[in-house]
């Protein structure tokens, strides 16, 4: 990370981004604007490959880099040719909720260049000298080692719980901390989120990637480069507010039928947007008044 002299110095940049979610769908919206927003997503792909070119010495997907269920056949090629031309460079892929490990996958079926590393597993990784990074994907499971003398670290969490967050804070080996798995951009104290690389629910803030510029005593700043972009549009005409509104859900829960037991089920607390949720409740109470949905279209 240093030269001979100081004058050599510099610090160390790593790019970090995560929820991407390529090729995902945009449900509550039409099918051409949907289309429209994976253009961007692709183009915002790109953007952050310049930014990791221009900027970064180690470039880090946190997850949710696309999504497994609908990723076009022509999105893994953009992927790999993307990373090659990064080469050297270091680029690290850790799976998160909707790209997870599967034989049937991109991280598999891609045939990567010797430059990126898939982090298959909870694992120790050292993209280059003096720097490791510590990686856990969801669901794994491992102890981290004890670093070397003078070796700067730094962790990728994915969906890491505020307990285990708190714990590798508390670490005088651990420099800094990235806690992926929110939208939002986050930082504070010795942990940040790098939010997602594009919007992809209407509620979400602009997109970015975070670049963390690491000195040689393992001081850490981070930064925030904004790549724009915006998630479509929710379609005002589509909920029928009005009609919704006018609907006394709360009495219609506590019936014991098949009406009461569909507004329960979509009135629980969960992760729902909201948008998606008003969706469904007025499309569903249509179809058990015998109505057709087809008029929730925009």
């Amino acid at each position: 990370m240093s030269g001979g002299a100081a004058a050599e110095q510099r610090e160390l940049r790593v790019i970090a981004f995560g929820d991407l979610h390529l090729d995902r769908a945009f449900p509550w919206t039409t099918s051409e604007r949907g289309a429209a927003a994976r253009v961007a997503q692709a183009i915002a792909f790109e953007a952050i490959c310049a930014v990791a070119g221009a900027e970064g010495d180690v470039l880090i997907s946190a997850g949710d880099l696309f999504d497994q269920d609908r990723h076009h056949p022509d999105t893994g090629e953009m992927l790999r040719a993307g990373f090659e031309r990064l080469a050297p460079m270091p680029v690290l892929l850790m799976p998160g909720g909707s790209d997870p490990l599967d034989q049937a996958g991109l991280y598999e079926q891609v045939k990567w260049t010797s430059n990126v590393h898939v982090c298959r597993t909870a694992g120790l990784v050292e993209p280059i000298p003096g720097l490791t990074v510590w990686v856990a994907p969801p669901g794994s499971e491992a102890a981290m080692p004890q670093p070397n003398p003078g070796e700067i670290r730094i962790v990728v969490l994915r969906d890491g719980s505020p307990e285990l967050v708190a714990e590798l804070e508390s670490r005088d080996d651990v420099h800094h901390v990235i806690s992926a798995g929110s939208h939002f951009p986050m930082e504070e104290g010795k942990t940040s989120a790098p939010g997602a690389a594009h919007p992809a629910e209407p509620e979400d803030p602009v997109g970015s990637v975070e670049v963390l510029s690491i000195a040689d005593d393992g001081t850490v700043e981070v930064g925030r480069r904004q790549l724009g972009g915006e998630a479509p549009p929710v379609p005002e005409l589509r909920f029928g507010t009005e009609e919704l509104n006018a609907i006394d859900l709360a009495v219609i829960g506590e019936e014991q039928t098949v009406r009461g037991e569909f507004v329960r089920n979509l009135l629980a607390p969960d992760e729902t947007p909201t948008h998606v949720r008003r969706l469904a409740l007025l499309s569903g109470m249509r179809a058990l008044a015998g109505r057709p949905p087809s008029d929730v279209q925009p």
